[in-house]
Parts: C-alpha cells; sequence; structure tokens
C-alpha cells in the first residue's frame, strides 16, 4: 500500500504555481491540441519538479520536499509527488497533486506493473513497437499512478522485456497475455523484483540509443550504463564515452560552436550533440528518476514554463512531436536513498540537500517574490477556486 504524506502548505502553494501555468495555455489552444497537451502534461511536471527554480541553486521542488521531510532513522524511504490530470470541471481540468512516501517494498512502479498484468487477463493487442491501443493505454491508466503517454508505453516496455506478459497465437493481431509465472515475480521483496527492472530498464536504454545512434550494441551495454548509474557519472561524460565509440572527439566537436562559417557536415555535428543528449534523458534520466525514483536530476536552469508550455502547444497545433522540447539532460544527478540499495559506495558525489537550518521563510520569501506579482496571485487564487 503505497503511503500518502502531507507536505506543507507552502509547498503546495509553489506546486499551484504549475498547474494555474498550465490551465492558462490550455485555454488559448484547439480542442485538439488541449487533447494532446493533457497527454504530456504529467511528465512535463516531473521535468519541473526537478528543475531549479532560481538560477545557479540546488533549489528544486524535488530538493524543497526532500529538505522539508522528516525521515531522521529512515535510509531507504523518501518523499516525492506526482501530478495527474483528468477531465474539465467548471471549464478547467482537474490537478491532481499526490503526495507520497517511496519504498522498496511500496513502489508505484511495481504496483503499476501489477496493474497492467491484471488489466492484461485473459489478453491484450499491442502494435508493432510493442503499444497499446490509444483506447487500452486510456483505459488503464486510471489504474496507474502515472498518466502521461510516455510512462504507460514504458511500464508496457518493461514488462515485456521480463517476459511477464507473452505472445498468443493470433491471426491479425499482435496479441499478448500475462505469463503463466507472472503471480510469482511480485512475491519476491521490493528490492529483487527493482533489480530486475533496473537490468530491464538497461537493455532497453541500451537497445534503444544503439538502435538510433547505429551503434554496436557492445558500445552501449547494459552493463556500461549499469557502470554509469552506480557511479552516478556525469552526463557530459556519458555524451563523451558515446562520441568516442563512434570515433570523435567530443571536445573537437564543441569546438565547432565558436566558429563563424561551418561547413553542413560540421552544423550536422554540432546539432547531434543536442540529439544525443536528448536520446540520454528520454532513455536513462527520465526512466530512472520520474519512473523509477532512483536518481533525482538537477536541471540547473530555470525552467521557464509559460514559455515551454507554449512551445510545445506550438509544436502540437502542427502535428508535430514534442519530445526534443520534453527530453532535454540535465548534466548531474543524485541517487534517492533506493537508488543508493543498487550503487557503488565510490561514485561521483553531487550534494543536492538544502541545509536543514536554513531558515524556511528565506526560501518560500524569495520564491514568492520570484513568482507572485500582485495580479498574478490573485489569479491563482481564482483558478483554485475553481478547479477546488
Amino acid at each position: 500500500m503505497i503511503r500518502k504524506i502531507n507536505p506543507p502548505e507552502k509547498y503546495i502553494e509553489l506546486l499551484n504555481n504549475f498547474c494555474f501555468k498550465c490551465e492558462r495555455t490550455f485555454q488559448s489552444l484547439e480542442a485538439s491540441s488541449k487533447r494532446e497537451m493533457r497527454e504530456v502534461i504529467p511528465i512535463l511536471f516531473k521535468k519541473w519538479y526537478f528543475s531549479s527554480v532560481m538560477d545557479n541553486t540546488i533549489i528544486s521542488p524535488a530538493n524543497i520536499l526532500v529538505w522539508e521531510s522528516d525521515d531522521a532513522g529512515d535510509t531507504v524511504s523518501f518523499n516525492d509527488t506526482d501530478l495527474c490530470i483528468s477531465g474539465r470541471k467548471s471549464g478547467l481540468f482537474k490537478y491532481k497533486l499526490k503526495h507520497i512516501k517511496i519504498k522498496p517494498d511500496d513502489h508505484p512502479f511495481i504496483e503499476d506493473m501489477k496493474a497492467l498484468i491484471e488489466f492484461s487477463t485473459p489478453y491484450v493487442s499491442l502494435d508493432n513497437n510493442g503499444v497499446l491501443t490509444e483506447k487500452d493505454r486510456n483505459a488503464l491508466k486510471k489504474h496507474l499512478s502515472l498518466t502521461d503517454n510516455y510512462y504507460v508505453d514504458y511500464l508496457t516496455a518493461i514488462c515485456l522485456k521480463l517476459e511477464l506478459l507473452v505472445k498468443m497465437p493470433s491471426l491479425f493481431t499482435e496479441t499478448y497475455c500475462p505469463a503463466p509465472d507472472s503471480d510469482s515475480f511480485f512475491k519476491a521483496s521490493g528490492e529483487e523484483i527493482l533489480q530486475d527492472i533496473i537490468y530491464a530498464s538497461f537493455e532497453i536504454c541500451s537497445g534503444k540509443i544503439a538502435n538510433d545512434l547505429i551503434l554496436p550494441v557492445s558500445a552501449f551495454s547494459p552493463t556500461i550504463i549499469s557502470g554509469y548509474f552506480k557511479k552516478c557519472v556525469p552526463v557530459n561524460e556519458i555524451i563523451k564515452d558515446v562520441y568516442s565509440s563512434m570515433g570523435f572527439d567530443i571536445e573537437k566537436i564543441i569546438e565547432l560552436g565558436d566558429k563563424v562559417n561551418l561547413s553542413l557536415e560540421d552544423q550536422s555535428l554540432l546539432s547531434s550533440v543536442n540529439y544525443v543528449g536528448h536520446l540520454i534523458d528520454k532513455w536513462f534520466i527520465t526512466p530512472l528518476s520520474a519512473y523509477l525514483r532512483l536518481i533525482r536530476p538537477l536541471y540547473p536552469l530555470t525552467n521557464d514554463l509559460t514559455e515551454r508550455l507554449n512551445l510545445i502547444a506550438d509544436i502540437f497545433t502542427i502535428k508535430g512531436y514534442p519530445d526534443a522540447e520534453i527530453f532535454n539532460p540535465p548534466n548531474l544527478y543524485s541517487l534517492t536513498p533506493i537508488g543508493e540499495l543498487f550503487s557503488d559506495k565510490e561514485r561521483y558525489e553531487f550534494d543536492q540537500t538544502i541545509p536543514k537550518d536554513l531558515p524556511k521563510v528565506t526560501i518560500y520569501d524569495t520564491l514568492s517574490n520570484a513568482f507572485m506579482t500582485d495580479k498574478f496571485h490573485y489569479e491563482l487564487e481564482d483558478f483554485l477556486a475553481c478547479s477546488r
């Protein structure tokens, strides 16, 4: 049973700021774009949640919640927040913030795997990419902790990789059902189950990145990825290794950015760095942080939420794909208490701990000054009143 927590009111006010800005963006969209935008809000929330809300600081919503927590003596749990978004109420979408305590034996991802297995009984149809039909995906979301499409697809991929879903004979569709021994998988301890999930996630990451970059799997193997995780290797070092495996010196590629006139080949090479970073965030950082809750990244530059929401909304308006805007990597990350169960003692240390003796009024007043103009404050109050 996932235990709910009650975080401080000031922390909740900070998160309501995100919901309000989302709703302001929704109000200017066409109906079709609203539906698509709604699907990405939960993962955008997690990106914002891990972002510094003040330039060049470690003050992110995730770190504030850890700072506010009183878990003395508890070394294998931590508090976390998710956002789910559902149908409209009083003309507004309904935003539900879920504040929960994460433990190995009470882990949302494991509970969601169970929900998917139950949903797949007696069978479920997947496309050639292992993705549920839109109808089934939307029906399943009602039983999950997170509701963005990326999460549902990743959850399905993990169950397929662990062979908890097996293919059935079928003439016209890809049909799957729970494996005969799927129940026994969940009888192990949470730590043992997570160990299997983690390795499956490394296998997925290896296959996706190697395939997209046309690399031999050995150049970005699950074992190599496991080493990055266990040692908390910074993302820029991972990118450096990827380019080395392709025979390129990343430092020389970055130096191209100082040149005025670049050849088309050099332009392509320089822009490829962003694409590699995008892949690492999508298949390594995001699954291990937002989904499996093993690492806590810090996106160091203030996430201009309104600008980002409008940009993604524009992409949906022209029927484009927003992945490149959603998945952009941080450089540094640290382990959560659960992640530490599976890590090496010798690793890169990135301390995101906000000092406990820092006065709370200092942080919250500074954030209030940064976010709340008088006009914004009154509009936010109106929004909260309508959405309750």
